[in-house]
């Protein structure tokens, strides 16, 4: 069932990016002054969340985003983003001490606000869903072995607050602070059975650059 969702998930993402560039083949003649592309990419930090699954110690990644601004001061996101998880060399939430990392595909929708404009400053509300696609060079240490953990593909929601400063009129450095709680943790395992699902709440910090269009 898990695989399904996901798959119809990416059907549903590459098909959103499908119709935003249709719209926006559309609107590029006419509206590109009233409602502009950006395009953006950053670095992020992430903090895993609130301490009730603690086999991560930290994730660090790359995005890109597209956003069209459909309307004076909301917009539609689509996002590309590549991650790494470290585990955290003492937990005990998979009842053995786990070592390596988990590396994520992340692809995301978003709904986007404008909650304030100046001539050098934007402040904008970001809310939407990223699917991970999942990675695992996790191990966990079992007697004297070490056996791999296979970890299935999770769905996390998005909630963000980001600011830019203005450069010029196209080029702004940007600083985003995120929340992304859990909606469809994937399943972890190894050869001897079933572990705790795999979550990836985390907070996270995001600096890079947008260029508008």
């Amino acid at each position: 069932m898990k695989k399904m969702i996901g798959t119809m998930l990416v059907r549903g993402i590459t098909m959103g990016a499908l119709v935003a560039g249709a719209v926006s083949s559309a609107q590029e003649a006419s509206s590109s002054e009233n409602y502009p592309i950006e395009w953006s990419a950053g670095v992020s930090y992430l903090r895993p969340g609130l301490g009730d699954f603690d086999v991560y110690k930290s994730g660090a990644g790359m995005e890109a985003q597209y956003r069209h601004w459909l309307w004076d001061v909301q917009g539609v996101a689509l996002s590309i983003g590549l991650e790494r998880w470290s585990t955290k060399s003492d937990s005990q939430d998979w009842g053995a001490r786990p070592r390596g990392s988990l590396s994520l595909l992340s692809l995301g929708v978003s709904w986007v606000g404008l909650l304030f404009e100046s001539a050098s400053d934007v402040w904008t509300l970001e809310a939407g869903l990223r699917y991970h696609i999942a990675d695992s060079d996790v191990k966990i240490r079992v007697g004297d072995q070490d056996r791999k953990v296979d970890i299935q593909n999770g769905l996390t929601g998005l909630t963000a607050l980001g600011y830019e400063r203005r450069l010029s009129e196209s080029l702004s450095v940007t600083a985003t602070l995120s929340y992304q709680p859990d909606l469809m943790t994937g399943e972890a395992s190894f050869d001897e059975g079933k572990l705790r699902d795999n979550k990836l709440e985390a907070w996270g910090l995001q600096l890079g650059l947008r260029w508008r269009l």
